[in-house]
């Protein structure tokens, strides 16, 4: 019995309607926007983020930009997504969020005490410079691992002593590990801690607490920096809550190098700009820990404070209010905001007050929803300085910086806030790229010319 063949064009002819037909139904279902360099299909997307697990005994919750996002707890067993089926997403377990291009903050609230952060990606490589491993410390860092395999944190505490012995953690698959902040340089008021993840996806939150016996002295996380700088600002800072309740304000330096600095910082606010009493040419050790307290500002708005050094340096301010419940703010040094780029948030009905700085003249574009349902604009401008307080509790915020080298902070404080509170103004994540790979209906008519001969 002799079997029909199909000839070469007709075979070519089958491969082409198959491909064709793969390419229309792939088009019919959700993808990430595309984007062609050249030959090139650039698929962009965003990765997942982390919130941090609740603080025992306080109110925690991730505000998420709408109840159809994908969430799951990050604990073993698991693993499938689910829709979280609302905005305001009570936190037990760590949480991991599907991809989305708004940020979330995390908030915990207690005794008086408020905590924010913003639920992150995660990084391989970050510096937490604020926390105490004094006898009132009750802190420690967080260390979410939100992937499928075992993942290993080496963290490498500084005091004023120096460096410390390096401590390295191993994270089981889907879960996390807290280690106390007072393990790690014990008896030290004044540290920072460099974490570098070796292995996995880890994101690293580092929250400070402190007790004396049954009172609580306050909470606040520590925002990460990614790297040392010759050029740092920390642009969220008050000096005062209002009337008699001045802040005690104090700002941390570390050199990590191998050569010591001489560093100057300027507070710039609207009243000016001047360099404080002791951050004027200070020599700094290389290694070593340095604290220096900031003497009782006149300021009288919300003001930022940008160090410069001959060496790269990391650096964080501390504000600490004793008037009723005892809470304070930790600033961390700033990414640049990017320009013409929208940043989202969720504020959860929070009163937030927006400080901002620039190498030049401040320009943000401020689009915000009201709890009452309102929705507003307002624009801020100024020269290197600027800030904004919201008219009343706000529930989603969209920032938009319209020049370069600016850099934009959150400050919660206040009855309306529960607390003092410091938020970065930065993305959780951002855009992912990956090449698609292209369809080329060539290779199969080579393929079946090569057969034929």
């Amino acid at each position: 019995m002799k079997i029909p063949t199909v000839l070469p064009e007709k075979r070519i002819l089958i491969a082409i309607t198959a491909v064709v037909a793969a390419l229309f139904l792939s088009a019919l279902a959700p993808h990430a926007p595309s984007i062609n360099f050249g030959t090139r299909v650039v698929d962009a997307s965003y990765p997942a983020t982390v919130c941090p697990g609740a603080v025992t005994g306080s109110q925690s919750i991730a505000y998420l930009p709408n109840p159809k996002i994908a969430v799951r707890s990050v604990k073993t067993g698991s693993t499938g997504l689910r829709a979280a089926r609302t905005y305001r997403y009570s936190l037990s377990a760590p949480l991991f969020v599907d991809g989305n291009a708004q940020s979330i903050m995390a908030a915990h609230t207690l005794n008086g005490w408020l905590a924010t952060t913003i639920c992150s990606a995660g990084n391989a490589d970050s510096w937490f410079v604020g926390g105490s491993a004094g006898i009132s410390s009750a802190g420690y860092l967080d260390l979410v691992n939100s992937g499928l395999s075992e993942s290993t944190v080496d963290l490498f505490p500084f005091s004023p002593k120096g460096a410390a012995a390096m401590v390295s953690v191993v994270i089981p698959a889907n879960s996390e590990k807290k280690v106390l902040l007072d393990s790690l340089a014990p008896g030290e008021e004044k540290i920072v801690v460099h974490a570098i993840t070796r292995a996995g996806r880890v994101t690293a939150f580092a929250l400070d607490i402190r007790k004396k016996g049954l009172r609580s002295l306050g909470a606040d996380y520590v925002s990460p920096a990614l790297n040392a700088s010759k050029h740092l600002v920390l642009p969220g800072l008050i000096n005062s809550l209002g009337k008699d309740s001045q802040l005690n304000q104090s700002v941390r330096v570390l050199v990590p190098g191998a050569v010591d600095a001489t560093v100057s910082a300027t507070i710039f606010s609207i009243d000016g700009s001047f360099s404080p009493v002791g951050l004027d040419n200070l020599r700094l050790p290389h290694g070593k820990v340095v604290e220096i307290a900031l003497p009782q500002l006149t300021v009288s708005t919300p003001f930022a404070i940008v160090i410069d050094g001959d060496q790269p340096v990391v650096a964080g301010a501390l504000s600490q209010t004793k008037k009723g419940a005892s809470d304070f703010a930790w600033s961390g040094g700033a990414q640049e905001l990017p320009k013409g780029e929208a940043l989202s948030l969720n504020m959860g009905g929070h009163s937030p007050l927006l400080s901002f700085y620039s190498d030049g003249a401040v320009n943000i574009r401020i689009s915000y929803n009201l709890t009452s349902g309102k929705s507003r604009q307002a624009v801020v401008k100024g020269d290197r300085r600027g800030s904004w307080r919201s008219p009343g509790a706000v529930n989603r915020i969209e920032v938009t910086s319209l020049n370069s080298k600016t850099y934009g902070a959150i400050l919660f404080s206040g009855a309306a806030n529960s607390g003092l509170s410091y938020l970065p103004l930065q993305a959780g994540a951002s855009l992912q790229n990956s090449v698609v790979p292209r369809a080329d209906a060539g290779v199969i008519s080579r393929g079946a010319q090569s057969s034929t001969r």
